[in-house]
């Protein structure tokens, strides 16, 4: 059913008469509202369809119950993808309910409570309902979805306690307050490349303030932590569900050292990687609780199979700052019929195979100019090679693919074979082997410097466990999988036997999800995998 009545018999119902439909609402929802901004009314354009009064009333209704419909439709009309590049996704209800429990731990009775990135206004409008005497801020940047804020708490009759601040959180402003402040919310996961660099450079200016050197790849979220931090007051609180990968990568560190100086860092709640929170992002998933200005001695950390428990580890603040990582601290080790109380990493480094920077160069082919075989290494070159050995060896490199690796120094090779790779290279320098930024960064450009074959390879991206297997035929690793490296020999039987362990007992939950449900193990996760002590598959062998 359209929103709106056609204005033509002949409109067809597409992608754009929805969105007509929707702004045909928010002008009868918000109409005279005395506080819009220029940038909200142009997009409200005055020849808007007639919305039919009888719809108009059922919106009204679900907007009464609870509902958010008007964030439903805006959702329906901009697809997940459209809305990647701005971060935006609504926080199911079951989760904001659970986040104001958490946030009562802190602050009872906030004077003012900020919601970071409002959305369409779930935070806000459960904020409004929740503190009955404090007045909340929805700060957001898109005049669209301040909008659909403004109707929804105009139609529940809650408008009086609510400003919109259309603009960045970053941006914001907020006067001296005598009554606490809760800052709640969910704020957009916006990559780093996606972010301008004038905000870079606040990033890393504000956190220069408190002894914090700032890196540059920091998502977005990781800027609303420092907001936080930059507008909070002692006593003052704050709540965040974001992506949860700031708990073990590099960039990670600087909030991690900011919940341990300032913001007082207080729990963490972290979800498994398959469990999935919103209906348009798969990712792993964490609500943070902080108390500004407050020393905790320690944050406490858990992993629910669906909503936020009692903890399970509380973590000192010593053992968190001496902490490469975090993510573990709120994963209890699987039981197995041996404990698992080592780690991959304790016997393993473990790299991710060589880039090339252009494959179709780098990959031997039909069109590839003659090589020496000293030049040429078999390799495995996608992850399906491994998943298709179903946890069995890798032991015959005939149906690999080639990989081309030539040396620095071309004056050690014989004087044909140099004379066959100089021609080589000047084909390459004319098909646009220069031009990649990995070659542009490799000195020479020619060499792709690939890594010892390892003795077991696995998979690290997919939507089930990685695969392993042993690396019998000593095949080289593009940087489609991992390599393990044992850090002292190990022999034949005792990494079989590690081989077939991990391929039955390593879980999702151990990596990382990205967008579209894919699960990610980055090096430094994998190494973390916990395992039995390497004695244990000994005797198994």
């Amino acid at each position: 059913m359209s929103l709106v009545t056609s204005p033509s018999a002949n409109l067809p119902v597409n992608d754009l008469a929805l969105e007509a439909s929707l702004r045909a609402v928010l002008a009868d929802l918000v109409h005279r509202c005395p506080s819009l901004t220029k940038a909200e009314k142009r997009e409200l354009p005055s020849d808007l369809p007639k919305v039919r009064a009888s719809f108009l009333a059922d919106i009204r209704r679900q907007i009464r119950l609870g509902g958010d419909p008007l964030g439903e439709a805006y959702a329906r009309i901009f697809s997940p993808e459209e809305r990647r590049s701005t971060g935006t996704t609504f926080t199911p209800a079951k989760i904001i309910s659970q986040m104001f429990d958490l946030a009562a731990r802190l602050v009872r009775d906030p004077g003012l409570v900020v919601d970071c990135g409002a959305g369409s206004g779930r935070f806000t409008i459960a904020a409004l309902r929740h503190y009955r005497k404090a007045h909340v801020l929805a700060c957001e940047i898109n005049p669209l979805l301040a909008l659909i804020i403004r109707a929804t708490a105009r139609v529940a009759g809650l408008d009086s306690r609510m400003k919109v601040v259309l603009g960045d959180f970053r941006a914001l402003k907020l006067p001296r307050r005598s009554t606490p402040t809760l800052f709640i919310g969910n704020p957009p996961y916006v990559r780093h490349h996606d972010i301008e660099p004038h905000w870079k450079r606040w990033y890393q200016d504000e956190l220069a303030r408190h002894h914090i050197t700032g890196s540059q790849l920091a998502g977005l979220h990781l800027h609303f932590f420092l907001k936080a931090r930059q507008l909070g007051q002692p006593g003052d609180a704050g709540c965040f569900i974001t992506s949860a990968e700031w708990l073990d990568v590099n960039y990670g560190k600087d909030l991690r050292k900011l919940l341990l100086n300032g913001l007082g860092g207080h729990t963490v709640h972290l979800f498994p990687a398959a469990h999935q929170l919103f209906a348009d992002a798969l990712t792993t998933s964490a609500i943070t609780t902080f108390q500004v200005g407050q020393t905790h001695h320690g944050m406490g950390f858990t992993e629910s199979n669906g909503q936020p428990r009692r903890l399970t580890h509380w973590v000192p603040t010593q053992e968190l700052q001496e902490a490469r990582a975090w993510s573990s601290f709120a994963r209890p080790l699987r039981q197995t019929a041996t404990e698992a109380t080592a780690t991959l990493g304790d016997y393993f480094l473990i790299h991710r195979g060589q880039v090339t920077g252009a494959n179709h160069l780098w990959i031997a082919n039909e069109a590839t100019p003659p090589l020496p075989a000293s030049c040429l290494f078999p390799a495995v070159t996608h992850a399906k090679e491994i998943i298709r050995l179903g946890g069995g060896p890798l032991c015959d490199p005939t149906n690999l693919q080639r990989v081309i690796d030539l040396p620095a120094d071309l004056g050690a090779l014989p004087a044909r074979d140099r004379r066959v790779v100089e021609a080589f290279i000047a084909w390459a320098e004319t098909h646009g082997g220069t031009a990649s930024y990995i070659a542009q960064h490799r000195r020479p450009w020619w060499r792709v410097k690939l890594k010892a074959p390892p003795s077991i390879i696995m998979t690290y991206m997919g939507r089930r466990p990685p695969v392993f297997a042993r690396n019998l035929a000593d095949a080289r690793l593009l940087n489609i999988a991992h390599g393990l490296y044992p850090r002292t020999p190990i022999d034949d039987p005792t990494l079989d036997a590690l081989v077939g362990w991990l391929n039955e007992h390593v879980l999702l939950s151990s990596g990382r999800a990205y967008a579209g449900g894919l699960i990610k193990f980055e090096p430094g996760e994998a190494m973390r995998i916990p395992i039995p002590p390497l004695e244990h598959f000994v005797h198994v062998a």
